[in-house]
Parts: C-alpha cells; structure tokens; sequence
C-alpha cells in the first residue's frame, strides 16, 4: 500500500532507500515497470535470467 501511495502521488523516495524503493516498485509490483534507473535495471535483468 505504501508503495501505491508514493506512485501514486509522485513523492519522492528516501535518498538512502531511494533504488530498494524503486526496484520493489518497478521491478517486482510492475508498476511503471518501463521507466527504470540504469542501476535497478541492471539489477532486475540479473534477476530475471
């Protein structure tokens, strides 16, 4: 629910969490799932092979 909010009213993540926040929310939930930093893309590929 936390990460709907924060997609959903375009907050900024905590700059300490900000790509463990971004990858749960792109990557796993698949929410704006196109539009990746090239740090959690290259994660989520790693992940998915």
């Amino acid at each position: 629910m936390l990460f709907g909010l924060i997609y959903a009213l375009h907050l900024s993540y905590p700059q300490s969490l900000r790509f463990t926040f971004e990858f749960f929310q792109k990557a796993l939930m698949n929410l704006d799932g196109s539009k990746l930093s090239p740090k959690v893309q290259a994660l989520k590929i790693k992940m998915f092979q």
